[in-house]
């Protein structure tokens, strides 16, 4: 729902991946679908627990002392704008290196769903893509409704009659 959402927002983006579709490129698609999830993420933090006391941000002045089993909240989604590691964040660039995108964590914790949802996705998207006619519906209904944090309903219309 996020990717066709974010898709939907981005008309160009939306092209993109109407003819990867058509090309069955979906290796193209996928790429597209993780910078949109780069702007929204499905899941923007990951929740953890600090496994022996230490010092985030040490030396600066935002320096803050995480004890032992203490909750931390990890901003995927914020890390995906740092420009020391992501060039241009506020440019939408599906050619980025796949170490820049956080959507699914990073290092030895990186989610091992990425690569299932790496084939799955594009492969469920492509032939709604394929459609000419994909828009939103008028109205609050064309518009994503959230569950708190998760996505609940988007509706849209394929422009084909009966």
């Amino acid at each position: 729902m996020l990717g066709v959402d974010g898709l939907l927002a981005r008309p160009p983006a939306l092209e993109l991946a109407r003819e990867a579709a058509r090309d069955g490129d979906l290796e193209q698609l996928r790429r597209l679908l993780w910078e949109v999830f780069r702007f929204r993420p499905v899941q923007p933090r990951l929740a953890r627990r600090c496994r022996a006391e230490t010092t985030l941000a040490a030396g600066t002045p935002r320096a803050r002392r995480v004890p032992t089993g203490a909750a931390v909240f990890v901003g995927t989604h914020s890390a995906m704008w740092d420009e020391a590691a992501v060039p241009d964040p506020e440019d939408f660039d599906a050619t980025r290196a796949q170490e820049q995108y956080r959507v699914f964590g990073g290092g030895p914790h990186r989610c091992p769903g990425e690569q299932v949802m790496g084939v799955q996705l594009p492969a469920l998207l492509a032939p709604l893509l394929r459609s000419d006619g994909l828009r939103r519906v008028p109205g609050p209904a064309g518009r994503t409704r959230w569950d708190g944090l998760y996505p609940r309903r988007l509706e849209v219309d394929l422009g084909q009659e009966g």
